[in-house]
């Protein structure tokens, strides 16, 4: 083997690429490249563009990389550049954030990333600054290809939960419609429902109460107070309503100023939903723990005959009972109410009793009906016991459904296990409970699958 004919083919070759040093850019550059995984810029969709030139201010600059729409599943934002330097030297590095200041003005919203090899030589104390001016993201090649690596790593995992849990809701709806064909059913029905056409959340309604009656300024002052009766509404009901007195003007200004304010059900693609829901005559019943009689006044407009009912009493045969187990303040009949179910103690009365109307309406529902809960965070402790209670009674089968929304313990894709987790205990605890989780991520899909529910079974030919 001629050794000294090798070395000067190796001599030659590295002549022509421009140098040492530029070959071994060459090879970090497609490290980089196969990392990254996208092709080259052919117009759509995520592309990678090769030394890619531009004008900034009259000032040419050249980048190694350029990413216009960015890469989603690495959270890179659109219009990041990559400039590599085998050899990285302070006064490259200094040039570097200048480029990137620059960069970053044309857009502000991407990054400027700075990848360096392993045998540079700048200091830590010069690199310490340089990435304390946050112009740039500055990583050793290795470091910011094996991040890289983890992030796809860790996408993978996500998609495929994602895809786990969505193929499970979509056995779950299949379960769920099969019980709606072949089962009487109940539904149960919470803030979300009435939020949905415009309606205060729970929140929003104590905190206008106790503006009302306690007169604190601000949220700072609302989100102090409900801290301190320890995050829990029936203990801050408590706190807003002294006696009867207030307690009258409390529903009245609920009335007037409150529930029925900016609401429009025409708007509601979720109560027009309910309401095809209740018009296929499956639906045995209503029980809501909203005060307002929004529900009542839709179906009406679907020509279907309701009962209101908040005590003791029967509707007709041809009516559907909505049952206002927490009371109700009707839009157009305020003369004709109940009180309020709001405080600790009115809780604890319920609670209590054991024949109370409202226990046994929805233990008559959830014993003998499916049951679908809507707008509910299933937190509420009396329903949480029925359905204890009614669980352990029965046969043990998890026949009744609750829309869930899948909010994330943490933000961060980091913590997806965490996440995944807390799903999972959720699901375990209302299994546990008799109630199978229909999880969502967003509200529009409530109305869907609702709709997906209650659709005619077609014949497969």
């Amino acid at each position: 083997m001629d050794i000294d004919n090798i070395l000067e083919k190796r001599k030659q070759l590295i002549d022509e690429q421009g140098g040492y040093t530029a070959v071994r850019e060459r090879l970090l550059l497609s490290r980089v490249y196969f990392a990254l995984g996208l092709r080259k810029d052919d117009g759509k969709g995520e592309s990678i563009i090769l030394s890619y030139k531009d004008s900034i201010e009259n000032r040419m600059v050249l980048f190694d990389i350029y990413l216009p729409k960015g890469i989603s599943i690495l959270k890179i934002p659109a219009n990041s550049v990559i400039e590599i330097k085998g050899n990285l030297m302070a006064d490259a590095l200094h040039r570097s954030n200048d480029i990137a200041k620059l960069w970053k003005h044309k857009y502000p919203n991407s990054k400027v990333y700075l990848l360096y090899g392993e045998n540079s030589i700048v200091s830590e104390t010069v690199l310490r600054k340089a990435k304390s001016l946050r112009l740039s993201d500055i990583y050793k090649v290795d470091k910011f290809i094996s991040d890289v690596e983890k992030k796809k790593k860790l996408n993978d995992t996500i998609r495929q939960e994602e895809k786990t849990w969505k193929e499970k809701r979509k056995a779950i709806l299949d379960s769920a419609q099969f019980s709606f064909r072949e089962d009487n059913c109940t539904l149960f029905l919470g803030a979300g429902v009435s939020q949905d056409a415009g309606g205060p959340s729970w929140n929003t309604l104590l905190m206008k109460s106790v503006k009302r009656l306690r007169k604190p300024l601000t949220k700072v002052d609302f989100n102090r107070i409900y801290k301190a009766c320890s995050m829990s509404p029936i203990i801050m009901g408590r706190y807003i309503v002294g006696n009867k007195k207030q307690k009258e003007i409390l529903t009245k200004y609920l009335h007037d100023y409150v529930l029925y304010k900016d609401v429009d059900i025409k708007e509601s693609k979720l109560i027009s939903a309910i309401c095809r829901m209740v018009s296929t005559r499956k639906i045995e019943s209503i029980i809501t723990y909203n005060y307002d009689d929004l529900i009542e006044t839709a179906l009406t407009q679907y020509n279907i005959e309701v009962a209101s009912l908040f005590s003791k009493s029967r509707s007709l045969k041809e009516e559907i009972p909505v049952y206002h187990v927490h009371g109700l303040i009707p839009e157009k009949t305020p003369d004709v109410q109940s009180t309020p179910v709001l405080s600790e103690e009115e809780y604890h009365a319920i609670y209590s009793d054991s024949y109370h109307w409202s226990n046994v309406e929805q233990l008559h529902a959830l014993d003998r009906n499916t049951c679908f809960f809507i707008g509910l965070s299933m937190a509420d402790p009396n329903l949480r016991r029925l359905l204890d209670i009614s669980h352990k009674d029965s046969d043990k089968e998890i026949r009744h459904f609750a829309f869930l929304k899948r909010e994330k313990l943490y933000a961060s894709d980091k913590k997806h296990e965490k996440n995944e987790v807390h799903f999972r205990i959720i699901e375990n605890q209302l299994e546990d409970l008799g109630v199978n989780v229909i999880w969502y991520e967003d509200h529009k899909e409530i109305p869907l699958m609702l709709e997906e529910i209650c659709a005619e079974l077609k014949l497969v030919e």
